[in-house]
C-alpha cells in the first residue's frame, strides 16, 4: 500500500513540475 502511495506522490510531483515548466515556457 505504501508503495502505491509513493507512486501517486511521484506522479503528482511530475505533473506539477510539468505544469510549472509549461507556465515558464508560456511566459517566455
Amino acid at each position: 500500500m505504501s508503495q502505491t502511495r509513493r507512486d501517486i506522490r511521484l506522479i503528482i510531483g511530475l505533473l506539477t513540475g510539468h505544469c510549472r515548466l509549461n507556465r515558464h515556457m508560456h511566459h517566455l
